[in-house]
């Protein structure tokens, strides 16, 4: 991190890491193994991001501040997953699947008003914004917005709201995993067909998958009595509504 000046700070952080996972499943029957399934995981992290942050100008609560930034994000995923039944090796699942991210970053914040202005009937107002934005190769890009409020009448009393959008990308196991289809009978289903025809089950990855969205919407009450020294009692409400669910 390095100091620009009296109110500029600029930063700059990379990431590597990986992790590497073997587990050995042995199933036994009659005291002899009748079947070994050997899954392997291998994860892979790399990211770099640049940012800055400081004041753009002075309000009566305080100073104005932003931070803008932005970086590349890279995970890998190979999974190597067999089973061997009387010594004879199969493959249950094998895939390698790479998500590269590039994003980009905005966050605002605007005291409006302080304990120490002495407004009657606003002891603090203060607005936060943010806005992000990610581009997923292969799956989307997406922007998502947020903006808060915080908001005292009084010392002792505060109230808080926000209101964003939010996204989840499907998981690399997700769109990676091998897709299967099996015909199975309809009895296992509940409720059953009402035919006595098989079933044809369909499970595993979806290469297709599009993100996870949701509104969210937050409000919360929080009361400190001046007379009543400790006491703190808080209230809060929430909403989510999502689209697209994985």
């Amino acid at each position: 991190q390095v100091e620009l000046g009296t109110s500029w700070s600029l930063r700059l952080s990379g990431t590597y890491g990986e992790s590497n996972t073997s587990i050995a499943t042995r199933v036994f029957f009659n005291g002899a193994e009748a079947g070994l399934a050997v899954p392997q995981y291998e994860n892979k992290l790399g990211a770099v991001e640049i940012g800055a942050e400081g004041r753009i100008f002075s309000l009566p609560g305080g100073e104005a501040r932003i931070a803008i930034g932005g970086g590349f994000r890279s995970n890998k995923l190979r999974v190597d997953s067999r089973r061997f039944v009387g010594g004879v090796e199969s493959p249950i699942d094998i895939f390698a699947e790479t998500r590269n991210v590039a994003f980009g970053y905005g966050e605002l914040s605007l005291p409006l008003v302080s304990p120490t202005n002495g407004i009657s009937v606003v002891n603090k107002l203060h607005f936060v914004g943010a806005l992000r934005f990610e581009s997923h190769r292969g799956i989307d890009q997406i922007t998502t917005p947020k903006v808060g409020m915080v908001y005292a009448p009084l010392a002792g009393l505060e109230f808080k709201a926000s209101w964003g959008k939010s996204f989840k990308v499907p998981t690399l196991y997700q769109t990676g995993q091998t897709s299967n289809a099996q015909l199975v009978p309809g009895f296992i289903f509940s409720p059953a067909p009402a035919v006595s025809d098989p079933v044809l089950y369909l499970f595993g990855g979806n290469p297709n998958l599009s993100p996870e969205r949701a509104t969210t919407l937050t409000a919360s009450l929080t009361i400190e009595p001046v007379a009543v020294d400790g006491l703190r009692l808080d209230l809060g409400y929430f909403r989510i509504r999502y689209r697209n669910r994985v």
